[in-house]
């Protein structure tokens, strides 16, 4: 059983391709997977997912909560938060899986450990971290508050769990010492992607094509990117397209929009959430793909950029520190806050002058050699079988 927080297959991210990955592995290698996570409001969209998964979504309608200090916001938090442990519990019960796969160690683990089950946590970042600085940054006075209770379910978890599975080197060994315990493994499986998809397309890829694809939230740092496109605008050689792809609170969208009008030379399109074929065809016309995180523990979607061969552009966050080499990207600086716009507004108007067919061929011979799924996977059903003996 693989648990997500998050409604699964409705909420797009680094955890929805990795479930889809992961589940899809498993299936292939005999394995009955059951995918158990949160209910979806009416608008959420069905994303594509492995047909043989049996998907379980428990408690009440996951919901974007509201910003700020909102009474209702917490309150609901609260219910939705317990609605989902209640309704997890009796699941697991009822279904009695051999293996449990939790893909965080807060909320989304609290049901293994109150049933007091064996279970094994994929931490996709170090999260408290990156979102303290940005409710700090806006004034937040609940921080305090949210992050000592979230901070005391991680170790109450923790203490509960066989390993912990970082998909970076940076979060399995933040994580390991986390708490004094003996009894608490902590391996590295890096995210993983199948390339056999984006062969399926034979896309004219165009040079002028910039592209960023994600969640568009204050995290992303799509307003550093727009702020360092206004500082090139009059210096680029030739006319940029840049697409941003994704869903985002609709009002947040808005202000990022607001800041395009008075480009010239670089045009901005947001083309709200891309899927499927029509995401690999937007990757494979693209000559760069960019990714201005605040913070970005792995970025799978650097993985996806480089199976369709984009050049990168990232910040200099854990995640993409690992993953990119100069052979076919640029990491941007981003320890100096007051340079990170003019750090990455060198970095773009540089990558005019990139060789992208010979940089994107480098990307996709290092995912294709790094990053295979099938590796992946075999790496989980060996850990789960340790987890199984016990």
């Amino acid at each position: 059983m693989l648990i997500e927080m998050s409604p699964f297959p409705y909420h797009i991210g680094g955890g929805y391709a990795h479930l889809c990955m992961l589940s899809k592995g498993l299936i292939e290698r005999g394995f009955e997977v059951h995918v158990l996570s949160s209910s979806p409001a009416d608008e959420y969209v069905l994303l594509d997912y492995p047909k043989e998964v049996i998907l379980h979504n428990v408690g009440m309608k996951h919901k974007m909560f509201g910003k700020g200090n909102k009474l209702w916001g917490y309150v609901r938090r609260i219910f939705y938060e317990w609605s989902f442990v209640r309704a997890a519990k009796k699941k697991i019960k009822e279904i009695n899986p051999d293996i449990i796969n939790s893909q965080s160690l807060i909320t989304t683990s609290l049901p293994c450990s109150l049933l007091g089950r064996p279970f094994v946590a994929t931490l996709h970042g170090i999260y408290m971290e990156g979102f303290k600085e940005l409710w700090e940054k806006r004034g937040r006075k609940d921080v305090s508050i949210t992050g000592k209770f979230y901070g005391w379910l991680e170790k109450y978890n923790l203490r509960r769990c066989h390993t912990v599975v970082g998909i970076n080197k940076n979060v399995a060994d933040y994580y390991s010492e986390y708490v004094d315990s003996i009894y608490v493994d902590s391996i590295v499986i890096e995210n993983s992607i199948d390339c056999k998809p984006y062969n399926e397309f034979n896309i004219f890829k165009q040079r002028n094509k910039y592209l960023f694809l994600g969640r568009i939230s204050e995290e992303k740092g799509i307003d550093y990117l727009i702020e360092a496109l206004k500082l090139i605008d009059k210096k680029v050689p030739y006319k940029i397209e840049f697409n941003i792809a994704g869903s985002g609170d609709k009002d947040y969208i808005q202000s990022l929009k607001d800041q395009c009008s008075m480009l010239k030379n670089i045009t901005i399109n947001f083309l709200g959430p891309v899927y499927g074929e029509d995401k690999i065809k937007l990757f494979k016309s693209s000559s760069v793909f960019v990714l201005p995180s605040r913070f970005e523990s792995f970025g799978i979607v650097l993985l996806e950029a480089m199976s369709a061969k984009c050049a990168l552009i990232a910040s200099n966050a854990s995640g993409p520190r690992g993953i990119i080499k100069n052979e076919f990207g640029q990491l941007v600086d981003y320890i100096d806050e007051g340079k990170r716009i003019l750090n990455l507004a060198y970095v773009l108007l540089e990558s005019t002058k990139w060789d992208t067919d010979e940089m994107g061929e480098a990307a996709r011979k290092e995912v294709e050699e790094r990053y295979s799924s099938d590796k992946a996977v075999d790496k989980y059903i060996e850990l789960y079988n340790k987890v199984a003996l016990i």
